[in-house]
């Protein structure tokens, strides 16, 4: 396959160089890019035992996480045991009074009724639902992608990549990638009746969880997500087709950013605002009235959550503002009446604003005040939470860049100091260069080598789009939106003329010369075509 050199210099960024690895990247393959189902642990043991239950008509119960992960993978295995002519139920947890897992009260609730629960993104440290299980007499399937201990809770299968003992190739599947792979080896090995390969028609829900929980996007997944969102384009149930017009996505034109930017939120929203069993229904439902009513709900609750986290965020900022917290190393804010579901919203957006790690709690109806934390790029939010007092936290979680953490209500007044002493304590992250800017001019932005670019997606973590830096003049500027708030300019760097846009309103576009970053995108709108850079950051020069 030929490539340029530009091209090369955005494979080898992404550690491609030979002509073999060139060739699997840009043209994944579904059938030659997948893993073996039953390298994973406890595979057979999964599908023998669900043989049995579908055997002798026991009652199944599917355990969901409440987010866009989880939620679409118990939609999947509901999928597939409809194929076999058995409900099956979905469970998801409320993810303000119950929290991630599964917990102890839904355990001895499920045991009153089910012979055998099949976790999905989730179960992998749940040790206590786990006995509980054990002691009432039913059977555990764990499905989850998530980290382990060095003991794993007592189950009748454990599928989980992340396994010590695990050796399966690949450890980056997400909660329903796995959910995908046990549904692909039980239609394998027990649906002759099913038309050849019908596991595909799965793939749609199960690339929805792969990019709306951020998974690298190499590997597996890349065959995971191309393939799932072309089904997602035909996908018949209508549930889906519903939530695909409510958010007014075009579906010809569906990807990945799509999916993580219009779907997700709002599959989240149902959760975030305590009524997660709307959208297991909306993606469960064959009743188009049953969708239309869920849809209208959906859509209610996702503008409710963007409103209450615009309010949240604009005391948030006035908080900061009022205690000068602006420079401090690390910003804390809350407010008991803050919803806790909603604060990793609150705290990505102000960690971006102010550069720094930001931790926000709330309370609402807990009796502990909860909170979400995010590092800003400048220390690890995990190290700050391990570094203080060990009585600080009831708890706490996380990784570099993301966390969460629980304390007692007279505990609140500590954060602040105690997390910035954390600071003082641990070294800034370090702050890497950038391999994937791309010094070129506006030549090198051809028909073909937007092909090229579109042949990298689906883009994500580990392979993120390409931004591309160039110098020139601008000229030709204009605003638009319903406030004018967005800014359309042309750049001119000697080779050519090429528009550029911004659709974020704190970036102000200016006349004269300057340097610009951003994304290469061809526009299509009301039948014009355009192709343009869409504005990472804009430098006047002058």
């Amino acid at each position: 396959m030929f490539v340029n050199d530009l091209e090369k210099k955005i494979l080898n960024a992404r550690g491609i160089s030979s002509e073999s690895e060139i060739e699997q990247f840009l043209s994944p393959v579904f059938e030659r890019d997948l893993h073996d189902s039953f390298l994973l642990p406890d595979m057979q043991k999964a599908i023998d035992r669900i043989e049995i239950a579908l055997a002798e008509n026991e009652t199944i119960v599917i355990y969901a996480d409440y987010d866009a992960d989880g939620v679409p993978a118990g939609a999947l295995l509901f999928r597939m045991f409809e194929q076999f002519g058995k409900e099956v139920e979905v469970y998801v947890p409320d993810r303000n009074k119950d929290g991630f897992g599964i917990n102890k009260k839904a355990a001895l609730e499920l045991s009153l009724r089910a012979n055998l629960v099949i976790s999905v993104d989730c179960g992998s440290v749940d040790f206590e639902a786990a006995e509980i299980f054990k002691e009432k007499g039913v059977d555990l399937i764990i499905t989850d992608h998530h980290h382990v201990q060095d003991s794993l809770p007592h189950a009748l299968a454990h599928i989980n990549p992340q396994r010590h003992d695990s050796k399966y190739p690949f450890k980056g599947l997400s909660g329903s990638g796995v959910a995908w792979k046990l549904a692909q080896a039980f239609i394998q090995t027990h649906g002759t009746h099913l038309a050849k390969g019908w596991e595909k028609w799965l793939l749609g829900y199960a690339a929805i969880g792969t990019v709306c929980d951020m998974m690298p996007m190499v590997d597996e997944n890349r065959a995971l997500v191309r393939s799932g969102l072309e089904v997602l384009k035909r996908l018949p149930w209508i549930g889906w087709k519903q939530l695909v017009r409510s958010a007014q996505v075009d579906i010809i034109t569906l990807n990945e950013t799509t999916l993580g930017f219009s779907i997700g939120p709002r599959i989240n929203a149902a959760s975030r605002m305590g009524s997660v069993q709307d959208i297991v229904k909306l993606l469960t439902t064959n009743s188009f009235d049953e969708a239309l009513s869920k849809v209208k709900i959906l859509e209610a609750l996702n503008s409710s959550r963007k409103n209450l986290v615009k309010e949240i965020e604009e005391q948030a900022r006035e908080y900061i503002k009022k205690y000068s917290l602006e420079n401090n190393k690390v910003i804390v804010c809350g407010n008991e009446k803050w919803r806790p579901s909603l604060l990793g919203l609150v705290a990505s957006s102000l960690a971006r604003e102010y550069e720094r790690p930001i931790f926000v709690w709330g309370k609402q109806d807990s009796e502990l005040v909860k909170g979400s934390c995010r590092s800003g790029g400048l220390y690890s939010v995990f190290e700050l939470m391990n570094e203080c007092n060990e009585t600080l936290f009831v708890h706490h979680g996380g990784h570099t860049h993301a966390g969460g953490f629980a304390c007692q209500p007279e505990k609140v007044v500590l954060l602040q100091e105690e997390l910035e002493a954390s600071a003082d304590k641990i070294h800034p992250l370090a702050q890497e260069e950038d391999k994937n800017i791309f010094n070129v001019q506006i030549t090198h932005f051809t028909h073909e080598f937007l092909h090229f670019i579109n042949s990298l997606r689906p883009f994500g973590l580990n392979n993120p789009e390409p931004v591309f830096k160039l110098s020139g003049k601008i000229d030709n500027m204009r605003t638009f939106g319903k406030e004018g708030q967005y800014y359309k300019a042309e750049l001119n760097d000697g080779s050519g003329k090429l528009c550029i846009i911004t659709f974020d309103k704190n970036m102000i576009i200016t006349p004269g010369n300057a340097v610009i970053e951003g994304v290469f995108e061809r526009n299509e709108f009301n039948g014009a075509v355009e192709n343009r850079i869409k504005l990472t950051s804009f430098t006047l020069l002058d």
